[in-house]
């Protein structure tokens, strides 16, 4: 049996404002929501390949075609509901969309948002071979970074943005990060939050078996942004 292949469009998205409340939510813009969604569905890249791969060893080692599904990001609490087939433009096996489907569902974003979003997303699948995108060493400490620009918004500037530019480094032997340093050149964000996040960078790790000259070194930016509520207009 051939390996499984499949491409992940980009999530088209349309997004609801909310109002922020006494503290601040995190609140991205729709292009940074659009990555940050995609972002996460391709991490979950495995689940999905799972469900192409049974298909094809349990149903038809030839099949192919599309899943297309739409679903709505619930605010606050960033679980995925409303999923929702597109029959008409999906083509895969009705066995196959199902299981997509259903990874779907565990899938929340996290951290959540302000706002609620819909979202239109598209695989693609078909019998080859691919490269697995490499993976990302600084998911697990994302979240610690992103509390230190929403303290910021929170306790001294609400309408600070920027950008976190540094060159990192990983032991490719312990998974254990020895190189972070701060483009100074590149780095427009905030100085007490570009602080705070170096160091919930610091700790992050990898496991060595997921290292290669992909991700082992080199230059990441993070955007700081989010889009304050505006007023309905009349």
């Amino acid at each position: 049996m051939m390996n499984p292949c499949f491409r992940l469009s980009r999530a088209i998205l349309v997004v609801g404002l909310s109002a922020l409340s006494g503290c601040v939510m995190w609140m991205r813009d729709a292009d940074f929501y659009s990555a940050e969604l995609t972002e996460l569905l391709e991490t979950h890249d495995e689940v999905i390949e799972a469900c192409y791969d049974r298909y094809l060893a349990e149903h038809d080692p030839k099949a192919a075609g599309q899943v297309v599904v739409a679903f709505d990001v619930t605010k606050r609490t960033g679980e995925l509901t409303n999923i929702t087939l597109d029959d008409q433009q999906s083509t895969a096996p009705e066995p196959l969309a199902a299981c997509v489907t259903d990874q779907i569902a565990q899938m929340p974003l996290d951290p959540p948002d302000a706002k609620p979003a819909h979202a239109q997303i598209t695989w693609v699948f078909a019998p080859g071979s691919r490269k697995r995108p490499p993976a990302d060493p600084f998911k697990a400490v994302e979240s610690s970074l992103l509390t230190c620009y929403e303290t910021h918004l929170r306790d001294v500037d609400r309408d600070a943005t920027g950008e976190l530019v540094v060159e990192y480094a990983f032991n490719p032997d312990t998974g254990a990060l020895e190189q972070l340093d701060v483009v100074e050149a590149g780095t427009t964000a905030p100085g007490p939050v570009v602080a705070c996040a170096t160091e919930a960078l610091s700790s992050a790790w990898l496991d060595p078996k997921l290292l290669d000259q992909r991700n082992t070194a080199g230059r990441r930016e993070f955007t700081l942004r989010y889009t304050p509520w505006q007023p309905p207009p009349p």
